[in-house]
């Protein structure tokens, strides 16, 4: 009767189990990847298959690999690298199966072999195994940092996969060593792994708090460069005006002496100066400093191609935008263009159109291509770019996110089309 009444309970308990894993993964995960309907089925079928493995082979170890197995395969409802997904799955597993076994080592006397079946049979302990990782969860959730997703160096990433992975294997050691578990000593143990465990998932939130830090500070930098471009070509240009208002008695002066005198190629080159000074101006002047400084800082880039970009900016100078958020949007668009138009070898297309219409700014950069478009964990990339390159994207949809903002992709054969639209005054 009590071995019934066990695995019934663990079979109801066992569905706020699979709801607490959900909850747990959401911490590290922000945007889905696939569909609410899908998501929902994965994760009834991880509570399918965990009662089918738990009342057909209560075995430890069998019960541990399909677990590690299943919660690897959740992560894939959610955009992230796979770098990201393998950790997720080993430190959320250790940490649930952690408190697990420290439950079953408090409530009840446990006799502990990995590979026969587990004689624990405690109504209590399930429930309070569910209590307890509910709570422990709800207190994680307070971490915001591990929804972000930064390229973390190797060695950070080994570290933090190691730890939890040689936890497990520890505990696996500790308890399978022993043919009747010392309760004091193991609760002990126990506690040392999941204090160690939830350290690393601390250090985990802080390290991509320092990680996101650096991204916005980068990014400040170039936006600082530039407005400090801009405020150079504004310099200049004021300069030349003053030069050319100063001087340009003398130079009509010259250039009549030089016609006098039948000297029409001197005063022809002398006109040619003029006019050079003259016609230097930045790509774009449409008097937001935002919009301007960082077209004219990139653009150089792409003459630098022997490209002839197409720049049409048609708005009101006074527009009031978020000038730090537009930078990071503007600036991650065109550095992904000009990446994709490097490795074009022929046909290059470059162009921006940037205007404002019912209360919004309207944004689209058009490039060229070569290669074949795919999504790699929710980002486009083609199949001639580099490893790392695409975040931009993410950065624009995350930016765009936090500004209320809208960013539409299409791609043909040969052209990238990128629309971002976000609220202007």
């Amino acid at each position: 009767m009590n071995a019934a009444l066990y695995e019934i309970t663990y079979a109801v308990a066992d569905i706020l189990g699979t709801y607490i894993t959900y909850k747990l993964l959401r911490i590290f995960f922000d945007e889905q990847r696939s569909s609410r309907k899908i998501e929902f089925l994965s994760y009834m079928g991880y509570y399918l298959i965990n009662a089918g493995v738990f009342f057909l082979a209560r075995i430890p170890a069998v019960m541990i690999s399909v677990n590690l197995v299943m919660f690897f395969c959740l992560t894939f409802n959610y955009h992230a690298t796979m770098r990201k997904r393998i950790m997720t799955a080993l430190l959320s597993y250790m940490i649930l199966m952690g408190i697990e076994i420290l439950i079953g080592v408090v409530t009840s006397p446990l006799t502990v072999s990995f590979l026969e079946n587990i004689e624990y049979a405690s109504v209590t302990g399930i429930l309070i195994n569910n209590l307890t990782a509910l709570f422990v969860v709800s207190v994680i959730s307070r971490m915001k940092n591990v929804k972000r997703e930064f390229p973390v160096p190797r060695f950070y990433w080994f570290s933090m996969v190691f730890i939890p992975a040689a936890s497990l294997f520890l505990l696996i050691a500790y308890l399978g060593s022993r043919a009747v578990v010392n309760q004091a000593e193991s609760i002990t143990f126990i506690i040392i792994i999941l204090a160690v465990n939830f350290i690393v998932l601390f250090i985990y939130d802080d390290l991509y708090k320092a990680f996101s830090e650096k991204s916005k500070e980068q990014l400040r930098q170039q936006q600082i460069s530039a407005y400090e471009n801009q405020m150079e070509i504004m310099r200049q240009s004021l300069k030349n005006t003053e030069d050319i208002r100063h001087d340009v008695t003398n130079h009509i002066i010259a250039i009549r002496d030089a016609y006098a005198k039948n000297k029409t190629v001197e005063a022809e080159e002398h006109i040619s100066n003029i006019l050079n000074r003259i016609r230097k101006k930045p790509f774009i002047d449409s008097g937001n400093v935002a919009i301007d400084s960082i077209i004219n800082f990139k653009m150089q880039a792409v003459v630098d191609m022997g490209i002839s970009p197409v720049i049409k900016v048609t708005i009101p100078q006074d527009l009031k935008i978020p000038g730090y958020e537009t930078v990071a949007i503007l600036g991650n668009l065109l550095d992904n263009a000009i990446f994709a138009l490097g490795k074009c070898k022929d046909d290059k297309i470059f162009s921006i159109d940037a205007n404002y219409r019912k209360s919004n700014l309207i944004i689209t950069v058009v490039n060229s291509y070569e290669g074949k478009i795919m999504e790699k964990n929710g980002e486009f990339l083609t199949t001639k770019w580099e490893e790392g390159h695409g975040n931009g994207l993410r950065i624009v949809r995350e930016t765009l996110d936090e500004i209320s903002g809208d960013m539409y992709i299409r791609y043909d054969g040969r052209e990238f089309i990128v629309s971002v639209v976000f609220p202007a005054v």
